[in-house]
């Protein structure tokens, strides 16, 4: 079996329905998985036009416990860059291109305006495109544009569409092709949305997926509105308040009834929510996600690389159940992931949170989460800082050929989950484990240099994470290999690795895993102890999640 702690498992599935009214045609429920290429699996630069992880592919791999992320799409991603001419026409042109005349004539299209900018462009630098969010058709970007969408209601609408069949078995309507060797054929099986942990009672012999609610972004709770930047004398802002904020976070613990909409109450409590995430949140600062030419599309700048904004201290003890002096109130944890927090960010969050709740409470420390990371190999967060806010984090800002970019975790960070007991999730996100620093060499496609080069992203980046707690000499070192578990980030915004292209190459990870873990253990035996790989292995990709998960949900 296999765990995943972040992912976006119907998300290909609610793309096609989102801002479609909820008693449209249409069937809205994570089982309705619409037909994909799985030929595109092969490719491995973007993931438009497939899925990676709907719930029929994660019958087939027996990936059983899943951490979905519930996130309403920021409108960054549609709305262009600020003060230029890739504005809102151009957005809404580029995917009415996309889907009136296919990926190479709109990539063609958009290099030739995109050289304007920068010449080194390349046709292969506009595989890009190849996102989710090319997915969008022309009449759900409009929606997404014209001001009238709310990240509140779209939040509580992506929730009752994962209701609508949970506990229920159910077989697929049609028949789906999943992958390029196999046949089409319906999928029958089950989804539980979990409440808490004793709702996962995992059959291994069974076909039924757990579901685990995680929130994708503060802004879901009704912030970070890019229209309030052009706000007229007189208009209301879209952006919610402190105290609706506040509110809203007691309403999705269940303790607050829900405002507007047809569900009087949430019933399952996010088990962590991703705090920050692309684009401006107003609370506090984001890291830097997007390299050219993607970041001319997609205006991260404000709000970018900040630390802490007002409010974010009374926001973060709100989701937490603590008291302005780090007391609890008796409200159950929503914990914090800080994956996509800016450095400073970060920082604040272990200085005035982690730091001073942790240290007098031992018994029940809050364990801090990096739910899909790659190693930024950095030793300090400081140091982070000072590149991200002087501008140094350019397209190859590559350190050993690491991503050297604040979105992924220095030293500090892994030594703040390590001590507060937390979980760190590796990427399968090719970019963020470095794929992009190679030599020329590195674009031939054979298939075993590129098994090769994979292997090595993944060996390198586990080298240094667990290597940590042993360079700083902390007590019990090999806990480490309890703090780590597999975060792919699937149907998110990513760049896909051909190998673990879908949940489907799970089976094969694990045993990329054991291979590595036996060369690891060869080069430096005292890292592991007792251990043996083939357990180890076992641990990151399920035991740790689900463990994590029943202790602390």
């Amino acid at each position: 079996m296999y765990a995943d702690l972040h992912s976006h498992p119907a998300a290909f599935a609610y793309d096609q329905v989102r801002l479609q009214e909820s008693n449209a045609s249409s069937p809205r429920h994570p089982w309705a998985i619409p037909p994909s290429n799985p030929d595109l699996l092969l490719r491995p630069h973007g993931q438009a036009g497939y899925s990676q992880t709907d719930l029929a592919k994660c019958l087939r791999s027996n990936t059983r416990l899943l951490f979905a992320s519930l996130s309403p799409i920021e409108k960054g991603f549609f709305t262009g860059l600020s003060g230029s001419r890739f504005n809102k026409q151009f957005m809404m042109e580029l995917h009415e291109r996309w889907h009136n005349e296919g990926e190479k004539a709109t990539s063609t299209w958009l290099l030739k305006h995109l050289r304007d900018r920068s010449r080194q462009l390349s046709a292969a630098d506009m595989q890009f495109l190849c996102s989710r969010t090319m997915n969008f058709k022309p009449e759900q970007v409009k929606k997404l544009q014209n001001g009238h969408y709310d990240y509140f209601e779209a939040l509580k609408d992506e929730y009752q569409f994962f209701l609508e069949r949970s506990g229920q078995y159910t077989t697929t309507s049609y028949e789906i092709k999943i992958d390029t060797t196999g046949i089409a054929r319906t999928w029958h099986g089950a989804y539980t949305l979990a409440a808490n942990s004793s709702e996962i009672e995992i059959d291994p012999d069974g076909n039924e997926i757990f579901i685990v609610p995680t929130l994708g972004g503060i802004h879901a709770l009704g912030v970070g509105n890019p229209e309030d930047a052009d706000q007229r004398p007189g208009q209301q802002p879209k952006d919610a308040d402190l105290s609706t904020i506040k509110s809203r976070i007691r309403q999705i613990k269940g303790e607050e009834a829900l405002e507007n909409g047809p569900l009087s109450r949430w019933q399952h409590r996010p088990f962590y929510i991703t705090f920050a995430q692309h684009f401006h949140n107003t609370f506090c600062g984001h890291a830097k996600s997007f390299s050219s030419p993607a970041s001319l599309l997609f205006d991260q700048r404000k709000g970018m690389n900040a630390g802490v904004l007002n409010g974010c201290l009374e926001v973060w003890r709100e989701l937490l159940g603590l008291t302005r002096v780090l007391e609890p109130t008796g409200s159950p944890r929503i914990l914090i992931d800080v994956h996509h927090m800016s450095a400073a960010a970060r920082q604040a969050y272990y200085k005035n949170i982690i730091e001073p709740h942790n240290r007098v409470n031992k018994e029940n420390p809050i364990p801090v989460i990096a739910s899909h990371a790659g190693y930024a190999a950095t030793d300090y967060l400081q140091n982070q800082i000072e590149r991200s806010t002087k501008g140094h984090e350019t397209d190859n800002s590559h350190q050993n050929g690491f991503l050297n970019w604040s979105i992924n975790l220095c030293d500090e960070d892994v030594l703040q989950i390590f001590n507060s007991q937390g979980m760190l999730g590796l990427s399968l996100d090719n970019h963020l484990l470095g794929g992009g620093a190679h030599s020329w060499l590195d674009n031939i496609p054979f298939a075993l240099l590129t098994r090769k080069r994979t292997l090595n992203l993944i060996k390198r980046t586990l080298q240094q994470f667990v290597r940590i707690p042993f360079d700083y000499h902390l007590a019990e070192p090999h806990d480490i290999w309890h703090r780590i578990a597999l975060g792919s980030g699937f149907d998110g915004i990513m760049q896909p690795m051909q190998r673990y292209s879908s949940v489907l190459q799970f089976s094969t990870f694990e045993q990329d895993l054991v291979k590595i873990l036996n060369e690891m253990k060869r080069e430096d035996p005292l890292w592991f102890g007792s251990y043996r790989s083939e357990d180890i292995a076992r641990m990151i990709c399920f035991n740790n999640a689900y463990e994590f998960v029943k202790k602390h949900y």
